[in-house]
């Protein structure tokens, strides 16, 4: 697919171009939204609201070669307004299910590991190793230096080795 093809379709009113392009990127607005909430519900609440303001924005965007980055900045945007808003309430019990697909054990480790990392650190850590975004496209997507980006996910490093440490009691299985 020609990416920029496509964006520029969408913003000219193709709605199947657009439509093309979210099904593009789904599974990517699905893992970012999933390392950033807790609960399943508020996931798809980010998603699918990152979804409309980007079809009613898409003609905003002057580069369409960033579509993916200026997608994730709404869908992280929104993800932390529903976390600020979640963190005003105070839920009595929350029982979450954990969601079986293929090797279940290696998700509950890797969300175990990030959850040990502020939310700042573990964004830039999903974003960066995870969804293989370069130091330069956070920097945008975010509006954080990139010096600053580099030094937090050094940080992050830090802390994600001190806590995988088995005399720490981490989570480092021999």
């Amino acid at each position: 697919m020609d990416l920029i093809k496509v964006v520029k379709t969408a913003q000219n009113g193709d709605k199947k171009a657009f439509i093309q392009l979210i099904q593009y990127f789904e599974k990517d607005m699905y893992k970012v939204a999933k390392s950033l909430l807790q609960n399943e519900a508020d996931r798809c609440d980010a998603v699918q609201e990152a979804i409309l303001k980007a079809y009613e924005g898409v003609w905003q965007l002057r580069q369409p070669e960033y579509f993916k980055t200026w997608l994730m900045k709404i869908l992280a945007n929104n993800c932390y307004l529903i976390h600020r808003k979640n963190s005003r309430t105070t839920v009595v019990s929350e029982l979450q299910a954990i969601e079986s697909s293929g090797n279940g054990y290696a998700e509950v480790e890797m969300k175990q590991v990030l959850d040990c990392l502020d939310e700042d650190l573990k964004t830039l850590v999903v974003m960066y190793y995870l969804h293989d975004l370069p130091v330069k496209n956070i920097s945008e997507t975010l509006a954080i230096p990139e010096g600053t980006i580099k030094s937090k996910l050094s940080k992050a490093r830090a802390q994600l080795s001190e806590a995988l440490k088995p005399e720490q009691g981490g989570l480092c299985y021999e």
